[in-house]
């Protein structure tokens, strides 16, 4: 076990909000989000923010990335704020919710159904490449889209943790 320093990501998101999209240079052509279906009981659990109760870390939803369309159905959004911001993470590593701190619960509960988008023109990526964090532009239209739609405010800060290192 070894100490080392990594980015931790603290969100920010006021209650239940329905906002208007505005459009930037990164955003999405037209976005639709309706909610999704309610997570199942059984499965893996993480901690809610104030440690009262426990939700499905990986309860279903899927994500799809085509060069016309981003669409992610029910989905948390825990993981969409993940793949916007290249925040790596496991179902199975319980720990791995500290990499994202803040909020409300139901962004580890509540499911939303997002189908978007993306403008002609705009670089294409695969969703391996968006779990990778190496689909900028896709980045920045989901930034842009939590920012707008869930009024999304994040700080990137460096916490002290422990890590366990494999070698060879």
């Amino acid at each position: 076990v070894m100490c080392c320093s990594v980015f931790v990501t603290t969100v920010a998101i006021p209650p239940r909000v329905s906002a208007q999209s505005t459009s930037g240079t990164s955003a999405f052509e037209v976005v639709s989000v309706k909610p999704g279906t309610p997570a199942f009981t059984g499965g893996p659990r993480v901690p809610d923010g104030d440690g009262t109760g426990a939700f499905p870390a990986c309860a279903g939803g899927a994500v799809q990335v085509t060069p016309q369309r981003f669409s992610a159905t029910n989905t948390t959004l825990y993981t969409l704020i993940t793949l916007a911001y290249g925040i790596r993470y496991s179902c199975f590593l319980a720990n791995d919710i500290n990499f994202l701190s803040g909020g409300p619960n139901w962004v580890l509960s509540d499911r939303f159904d997002v189908q978007a988008v993306i403008p002609a023109g705009s670089p294409s990526y695969t969703l391996q490449q968006l779990q990778s964090a190496e689909a900028p532009a896709l980045q920045a239209m989901l930034r842009t889209f939590l920012t707008d739609r869930f009024k999304l405010a994040v700080h990137q800060t460096k916490k002290d943790a422990r890590v366990y290192v494999l070698t060879a």
